[in-house]
């Protein structure tokens, strides 16, 4: 998210953090819309948007990175099934010489 923030304020845009906050935990929404939902408002606009506006002033510096949890709980499963599996691979490998 930052990434698009910077290429965004290059063009004079502002990111509102403004829709993340009342969908983060809705299930029935894939986890990259949640994670991703950022408003962008050229800047000189915003007295004409005075709901983004208000929002920009109460927080003008939004968490721009963040993981959402189910995405963070999905990459965690998969690092267990592969700690889980190469646990006894590599015991196998040491006890026949080809690994230590």
């Amino acid at each position: 998210q930052i990434e698009w923030a910077k290429m965004f304020e290059k063009n004079g845009y502002v990111a509102i953090d403004c829709i993340r906050p009342e969908f983060w935990y809705d299930d029935r929404i894939e986890w990259w819309y949640l994670q991703n939902m950022l408003v962008f408002v050229k800047k000189d606009r915003l007295d004409d948007y005075p709901r983004l506006k208000a929002e920009y002033e109460k927080n003008p510096n939004p968490v721009m990175s963040c993981v959402h949890p189910r995405y963070f709980l999905s990459v965690m499963e998969r690092y267990d099934l592969v700690e889980r599996i190469g646990r006894p691979i590599n015991k196998a490998l040491t006890s026949l010489g080809i690994k230590k």
